[in-house]
């Protein structure tokens, strides 16, 4: 009746740490950054800032 469907699901997360700025926009910026090095890094990775 109706063929198989498959979709692939990929989901990215942004977490901002506010203990090292007091600025919304730059921890977004931070986060923001940290997200695409852990992208480049490959799948399942997970990328913190030192503080």
């Amino acid at each position: 009746m109706f063929a198989e469907a498959r979709a692939d699901v990929i989901a990215n997360y942004l977490l901002a740490d506010w203990s090292l700025t007091d600025k919304l926009e730059a921890a977004l910026h931070i986060a923001n950054a940290n997200l695409y090095v852990a992208k480049n890094a490959g799948r399942h990775r997970c990328v913190a800032t030192a503080a």
